[in-house]
């Protein structure tokens, strides 16, 4: 899911599933430039987060392991 407020764009998703899955960001909706991304991810357990900050353009794609039901 995506949002855009302004300047800003929110993307969220979740793991539905009861094991480990990849999800694939792709940010071709993104203008020229480079762009941070704060990125808050399932930690090391299901009690945890993991948080990061990162710098994407519109040509990358970043690949986020979401833990079971995470």
């Amino acid at each position: 899911m995506a949002r855009k407020k302004g300047n800003q764009w929110y993307l969220g998703g979740l793991n539905g599933k009861d094991k480990l899955q990849t999800l694939k960001i792709n940010f071709d909706f993104l203008g020229k430039g480079n762009f941070k991304l704060k990125l808050i991810k399932d930690g090391e357990n299901d009690k945890s987060f993991a948080v990061k900050v990162i710098k994407v353009k519109k040509e990358d794609v970043l690949n986020v392991e979401c833990l079971p039901r995470g």
